[in-house]
């Protein structure tokens, strides 16, 4: 028997429990589609960059430079250098474990593919945005085919191409 293909995948959607509330978002449909066949490799961005579970929830902030921030809600404490410092590092781990592509949480400030909410002085500005980390991954694999977990047929489209 051929060894499967490995995709990463937002852990939550595998019934891992590391959302801000300690709940899983499991994706049934999804695990059935995938798993004859593929290797889930989950990552929780925020779990493994040492945010707490649970933990307050996040939101992304523009800065008046531009730059994307990612705030906690509550403590207003500023968490991007700590997972932009993890981003960096696990993409680096990521090389080595040849992933064909990933399957993302939607609407994580982490996570999400053109599904964030993005808020500049306390008001939305935009409910399209990516997630640190999967901006980060789509840029360093961006042969790799990247969607969000409601998006996952089209996934199984591509791969199986």
């Amino acid at each position: 028997m051929a060894e499967k293909k490995r995709i990463g995948i937002s852990a939550c959607l595998i019934g891992m429990k590391y959302r801000f509330d300690g709940k899983h978002k499991m994706h049934q449909e999804l695990i059935n589609a995938l798993s004859e066949h593929y290797d889930f490799f989950p990552i929780c961005p925020e779990m493994e960059a040492g945010l707490s579970v649970p933990r307050e929830t996040t939101d992304l902030h523009l800065e008046g430079s531009g730059k994307l921030r990612i705030i906690g809600n509550d403590s207003k404490t500023d968490y991007t250098e700590q997972i932009c410092d993890w981003c960096y590092m696990k993409l680096e781990q990521l090389e080595n474990k040849k992933l064909c592509g990933f399957i993302f949480k939607s609407k994580s400030p982490c996570c999400a593919l053109k599904t964030a909410k993005i808020y500049r002085d306390g008001k939305l500005v935009s409910d399209k945005g990516f997630g640190l980390f999967a901006e980060m991954y789509r840029r360093r694999f961006f042969s790799n085919p990247c969607v969000e977990e409601h998006d996952y047929k089209k996934f199984l489209e591509i791969l199986e191409k």
